[in-house]
C-alpha cells in the first residue's frame, strides 16, 4: 500500500457542550464517535481511501467549539476545524473538503467551492511547514 499524502486528526475526547447537563461524564464521547464515522466513510471513498489517513488524538484544547478535526500534509497548508458532530451531514462536508484538500497542490482549495460548514468553522489555517535539517547532538 503507498503512503498516504494527508492526514486528518479527530480530537476522540471531544464532548459537546451541554450548559444544562452537570454531570460531564453523562455526555457521550461525540469526538470518538465521528472518528468512527470517519474511518468508515474514508475507507469507502474511491478518491480518500488511497490518500488520506485518520487518526484519533487526544484534546485538541478547542472544547468549547467541540468536535475538532484537523488536516494537514507535507508542504500544503492545514487546517482546524470545529463545531462538528457524527452526523451525516458534518462527515459529508468533511469528505468534500478533504478531497478538494487532497486534489490541491497548495492545501488552500477554492474558498467558494468549500462546504459552508466548513468555511465557517475553519479556526485556523496554518502556513506549510518548513523542511527542517537534521538536527544533531
Amino acid at each position: 500500500m503507498a503512503k498516504k499524502s494527508g492526514l486528518m486528526q479527530v480530537c476522540v475526547t471531544c464532548r459537546r457542550i451541554d450548559p444544562t447537563d452537570t454531570a460531564a461524564d453523562a455526555r457521550p464521547i461525540e469526538g470518538q464517535l465521528l472518528h468512527d464515522r470517519l474511518v468508515e466513510a474514508v475507507g469507502k471513498d474511491d478518491v480518500l481511501r488511497d490518500t488520506l489517513a485518520v487518526e484519533p488524538v487526544q484534546c485538541m484544547n478547542s472544547c468549547q467549539q467541540a468536535c475538532t478535526v484537523s488536516l494537514r500534509s507535507a508542504g500544503k497548508y492545514g487546517y482546524v476545524i470545529a463545531d462538528l458532530d457524527k452526523s451525516d451531514e458534518r462527515v459529508d462536508d468533511l469528505l468534500s473538503f478533504s478531497r478538494l484538500y487532497v486534489a490541491s497542490d497548495t492545501g488552500a482549495p477554492v474558498w467558494r467551492e468549500r462546504p459552508e460548514h466548513v468555511r465557517k468553522n475553519t479556526l485556523v489555517r496554518l502556513h506549510p511547514s518548513p523542511e527542517f535539517p537534521d538536527m544533531k547532538d
